[in-house]
């Protein structure tokens, strides 16, 4: 009974060893053959990459998620994968990466690990630099925690909110910014209807700040395949589709408004 419970043991662990090299080999094909090719048919200008291939942009990714500073909250852990980066077809520089931010902390032999946000982070370029900030917030999903800004002097103040004449987009997001005037010549009516038009599809957040437009959209982890199912999910597929299509217009928006604003 020991010898035959001994070569079960062995066996499973085998068995997983092998599993798990499968996997993993699943996953690296249809990330460089499903994902890359899906990316590279939608905008030939941009490439797709996995962690293993950019290692380098981690660190990019980090500094510009802290620069867009969306929660006002300190963070420790930071883990990237799924680069997408390149140049839109208007020459605009654009990154994007599937991010995982946690807050990591520690009492005695207890951990505990609060995920901040886990889903797609990008941004692009902005034709002007800004002297101000405008951020873009849902009222319920990532929104402002004031009392942690006042803490860690935070960019974002609950007196810069920015009042809209648009009441759909009221109900769905709160507008911060130091310039008002500026904020409101950028959000016009068709770009108000058109942010909370697509609000309905994928929640999002939008930071404006120097010369970039940060996005996050609350997707959770993307571009992991189902290993039980269909490879080709057409869901992620089109998730992530709409994103790209999203931040293409809403950049080429701001950067044609941009160019008539005196800064």
């Amino acid at each position: 009974m020991p010898i035959l419970c001994f070569i079960l043991f062995i066996s499973s662990v085998v068995l997983l060893f092998v599993n798990q090299k499968y996997k993993r080999k699943y996953i690296k094909v249809y990330k460089d053959e499903i994902i890359s090719n899906f990316i590279k048919g939608l905008y030939p200008n941009l490439t797709y990459k996995t962690t293993e291939a950019y290692e380098t942009l981690g660190i990019e990714a980090r500094k510009s998620y802290e620069k867009a500073n969306f929660d006002g909250r300190t963070f420790n852990r930071f883990f990237t994968d799924d680069y997408i980066q390149g140049n839109t077809e208007n020459d605009v520089k654009f990154q994007m990466c599937d991010i995982n931010v946690q807050q990591v902390t520690r009492s005695g032999k207890h951990t505990n690990v609060e995920t901040l946000f886990q889903g797609m982070f990008a941004y692009m370029d902005c034709k002007k630099t800004l002297n101000t900030y405008i951020r873009i917030t849902n009222k319920n999903v990532g929104n402002l925690d004031e009392s942690i800004m006042n803490v860690t002097g935070g960019i974002f103040k609950g007196n810069d909110r920015v009042e809209t004449d648009h009441a759909e987009f009221e109900e769905i997001f709160n507008v911060y910014s130091e310039d008002k005037i500026l904020t409101l010549r950028l959000l016009t009516i068709d770009t108000m209807e058109y942010l909370a038009e697509f609000y309905k599809k994928l929640k999002f957040e939008i930071v404006i700040k120097e010369n970039h437009i940060f996005f996050r959209f609350f997707t959770g982890p993307m571009f992991e395949p189902k290993i039980f199912g269909k490879s080709m999910d057409k869901e992620y597929l089109f998730t992530c589709y709409s994103a790209l299509k999203f931040m293409n217009e809403i950049t080429n928006r701001l950067n044609k408004l941009l160019e008539e604003v005196e800064l």
